[in-house]
């Protein structure tokens, strides 16, 4: 039997494998994550566009990472397409 902390462990690395197919998925069609994740059925993320719209691109570039496990340059980049395409 495992533990809570074990099991959200292996969660986080779950995720973070997830989070490098979604790359090399984005990188194979020669487009950004957030162009990927853009073209989903559920749109980008609730609070990166919540951010936006109060005008906090820090806050939003922050929970863009948090949601995609990418790094600081793909998601300040993500975010960037994001608001682009917002306007």
């Amino acid at each position: 039997m495992t533990t809570d902390a074990e099991d959200i462990q292996q969660l986080k690395i779950e995720v973070a494998r997830q989070g490098q197919i979604l790359d090399a998925i984005a990188k194979q069609l020669g487009i950004g994550q957030g162009a990927l994740l853009m073209s989903s059925t559920s749109g980008p993320p609730a609070d990166v566009v919540d951010a936006l719209h109060a005008g906090n691109t820090i806050l939003a570039i922050k929970n863009w990472r948090a949601h995609t496990n990418s790094s600081l340059a793909e998601a300040k980049h993500a975010v960037e397409e994001l608001e682009r395409g917002l306007r």
